[in-house]
């Protein structure tokens, strides 16, 4: 049976670059989670937060996640860095082929810091900017990324080189 392959990892680990690539390579429907959310809300992930807080967006990540998983349910999808911080997506998640794409706290932090479209549609998580959110966030969802994965890939290489280990690992073809 055909599943989703759901991508997991921190902000920078190219959720929304490989998924889109696998997608392609795939022939798949691709869905970035995080511009689905914003679609509902109708605004940047930014200005949800500061509207309305991390718990509303939270529950409409939640929400988009559950629909996308019912609704394409061959997609890819790229999740939101912290979809797993919920049990309940945990739970969701484990229907999907899991993807963990793992890279180092510095190398994500250099690739937020050199994409300003990141900082500008998506909320800073840490005041300390992105080197420090980068290895916070790893230390606090590597262990859930780790739980739900069913594939762990090494996010460092150019994407199409991700996506072909993706493809190798899951015996896809590529």
């Amino acid at each position: 049976m055909t599943r989703a392959v759901c991508l997991v990892g921190l902000r920078g680990a190219g959720k929304s670059s490989v998924g889109a690539a696998l997608a392609r390579a795939l022939g798949r429907p691709f869905l970035d989670l995080d511009r689905a959310v914003e679609d509902r809300a109708g605004r940047t992930l930014r200005e949800l937060f500061a509207d309305e807080g991390e718990a509303a967006f939270r529950a409409l990540e939640s929400e988009a996640l559950r629909e996308a998983l019912r609704l394409l349910p061959t997609a890819v999808l790229a999740t939101g860095g912290g979809v797993v911080l919920d049990p309940d997506n945990r739970a969701a998640l484990r229907g999907a082929h899991v993807v963990y794409l793992e890279a180092p706290p510095e190398l994500l932090a250099a690739r937020v810091e050199a994409d300003p479209q990141s900082a500008a549609d998506r909320p800073a998580l840490h005041p300390q900017g992105p080197l420090a959110e980068a290895r916070a966030l790893h230390a606090a969802r590597d262990p859930l990324y780790r739980e739900v994965a069913t594939l762990v890939v090494d996010a460092t290489p150019p994407v199409e080189e991700v996506v072909r280990a993706i493809a190798r690992s899951m015996d896809l073809g590529l």
